[in-house]
């Protein structure tokens, strides 16, 4: 059964259709990677099912829960966590604060006023656990301006777990890394728990045949074909579409 099924997803932007009809399901422990051409509609897809923009038709449908009609905020409560293209950090705060935050923000009393925000001990013991857990115990006094590129975009990953998702939505999670930077960040990728589910948008093919076990290709907004990965690898169609024809599938 699927943990998401993505049925039938249409939006356009006045005259331009970037979505025709696209879809997916999405089991438990996947790790889901939809690739695609640029222009293939692979952001707004994602975006549609987050619930960041709304859809004109379609269905998104967690659980046997439809949720298409929903905020962001509520599907967030439901268990659907992501990350951006762009980082979205607290740059002038530390690790360690990003995390607090990220942490206190799923607590029910995160919004009372009558105590400091920094002085909810039970916060401040998960906040410790949180960063030994992934490695960043001996950063946490660091600000996240002072981190690299490519561990700020770690960090937003690793962040977007403090919410405990079901699944996790990654947009292009490698883009502007260095070579060594994106083997750091599929080594982390590998590590999430298979009770998180990754729906992930990747262009780096290497990234995706090291770490899908389900790949969606999406084409002028539309799905051409769902299956694992050495079925699209070595598709005809998908080479010609996606890859440039006779070019290698990894390359």
């Amino acid at each position: 059964m699927s943990l998401l099924k993505i049925k039938g997803l249409n939006k356009s932007f006045k005259a331009n259709h970037v979505l025709r009809g696209a879809s997916l399901d999405l089991s438990a422990g996947d790790r889901h990677v939809i690739i695609g051409p640029n222009g293939a509609g692979k952001t707004t897809f994602v975006n549609c099912i987050y619930g960041t923009i709304p859809l004109d038709t379609g269905e998104v449908i967690l659980e046997d829960q439809p949720i298409h009609t929903m905020p962001s905020y509520k599907r967030v409560g439901l268990g659907i966590g992501r990350t951006f293209q762009k980082n979205n950090l607290f740059e002038n705060l530390t690790v360690a604060n990003n995390v607090y935050l990220a942490l206190l923000s799923t607590k029910k009393y995160s919004m009372k006023a009558f105590k400091p925000l920094m002085l909810y001990e039970d916060v401040l013991e998960e906040c410790d656990a949180f960063l030994e857990e992934w490695k960043l115990a001996d950063r946490k006094d660091k600000k996240v301006n002072e981190l690299s590129y490519g561990e700020q975009r770690v960090m937003e990953i690793i962040l977007s777990l403090c919410s405990k998702p079901k699944i996790l939505l990654l947009d292009e999670p490698t883009s502007g890394m260095s070579p060594s930077e994106t083997s750091k960040t599929i080594e982390l990728i590998k590590k999430i728990p298979r009770s998180v589910s990754i729906l992930m948008i990747e262009h780096d093919m290497d990234v995706v045949f090291s770490t899908a076990n389900k790949i969606t290709v999406l084409h002028h907004g539309e799905t051409i074909m769902s299956d694992e990965p050495e079925k699209i690898r070595g598709d005809k169609m998908i080479q010609e579409i996606y890859f440039g024809g006779g070019a290698r599938a990894h390359a």
